[in-house]
């Protein structure tokens, strides 16, 4: 009997970690191709629901006066 309810409880737990990983859909964010800049940043804005998000976040670094 004991050896039954070990090997339900594992088979239960194993469910519940596939459903769990198949579960999580990563979202992949979409990014305009146009760069946006303040005094010390540039990035790339999100286009999704994100908007929040930014790509290529760095600080401006000049070259003979240029980023």
């Amino acid at each position: 009997m004991k050896k039954n309810r070990k090997l339900f409880l594992l088979i239960l737990i194993m469910l519940s970690l596939f459903f769990v990983a198949t579960g999580c859909k990563k979202h992949h964010h979409t990014y305009s191709e146009d760069w946006n800049m303040n005094e010390e940043y540039h990035w790339h804005q999100a286009t999704c629901k994100h908007t929040d998000e930014k790509s290529n976040y760095e600080e401006h670094t000049f070259v003979d006066g240029r980023c």
